[in-house]
């Protein structure tokens, strides 16, 4: 077992240790810049954790029987029995940025808002946030047993027009073995 990134994140040449707290923010790269990021981190309890995993069962099921599953279903379950269950939310905060790699151009208006934060007026919204199950003796080692990303994006497609444009993906990574 390691020690997830997140608990041992770098923020200006110091080292946050957020071992024994629930919630923390820190400045984490990404793709989507540097940004002020929140960690909560929630111990399940026996019947969320198997609830979880009984549902991360039925939908791996779901999926082997539309397609093949490379390697079969996940023995993941095995490497979690008997250990603690912890989920922790990860979300940015995009109105907290150092730098952040996004270019807008507006035809036909003049946008009076910073394009590169989390909103920009009522023109464009986005948010990003990740969900991470994980297993082990306690927060400073465990295993990542499932991980959601879901970005999303809200867009007018023009100033004075009620259609938007919606973008959400959503990442999942699966522990197999």
């Amino acid at each position: 077992m390691t020690t997830p990134c997140f608990l041992q994140s770098q923020t200006q040449g110091h080292t946050i240790s957020p071992v024994g707290q629930s919630y923390f923010t820190v400045k984490e790269q990404s793709l989507h810049g540097d940004c002020e990021t929140s960690y909560t981190i929630h111990p399940m309890t026996e019947a969320e954790a198997k609830e979880v995993e009984e549902k991360i069962e039925e939908e791996e099921k779901e999926r082997s029987a539309k397609e093949h599953l490379q390697g079969g279903l996940s023995q993941a379950r095995e490497a979690c029995r008997g250990q603690r269950y912890f989920q922790v939310t990860k979300t940015r905060d995009f109105d907290n940025c150092v730098d952040r790699p996004v270019y807008q151009k507006w035809s036909g208006i003049r946008a009076k808002c910073d394009s590169t934060t989390s909103s920009c007026k009522n023109l464009m919204t986005h948010i990003s946030a990740t969900n991470y199950l994980g297993c082990g003796r306690d927060m400073t080692s465990f295993i990542i047993r499932k991980s959601v990303t879901e970005n999303t994006i809200l867009s007018n497609l023009a100033w004075n027009v009620k259609e938007k444009f919606f973008n959400k993906a959503r990442v999942s990574l699966d522990l197999l073995r």
